[in-house]
């Protein structure tokens, strides 16, 4: 579990990552991790950052690369 304060786990986040969020707002917006007492920002911040190694990033959009 990622986020205690909404009951949010890892392959949620992912998810909300892999369809768009590429923030802690945009994550916090589609599932509630990382809204209330910002104890899981690091974790989602390295999620994020993972994801944005496996894809590229253009004009603010995340977009996968084959």
């Amino acid at each position: 579990m990622i986020c205690s304060c909404h009951v949010v786990s890892e392959r949620r986040i992912q998810r909300a990552i892999d369809h768009g969020a590429c923030s802690i707002a945009d994550v916090a917006a589609v599932c509630g991790a990382g809204g209330t007492c910002h104890g899981c920002h690091d974790s989602i911040e390295e999620l994020i950052e993972r994801a944005d190694e496996r894809c590229g990033v253009h004009t603010g959009v995340r977009v996968r690369v084959a």
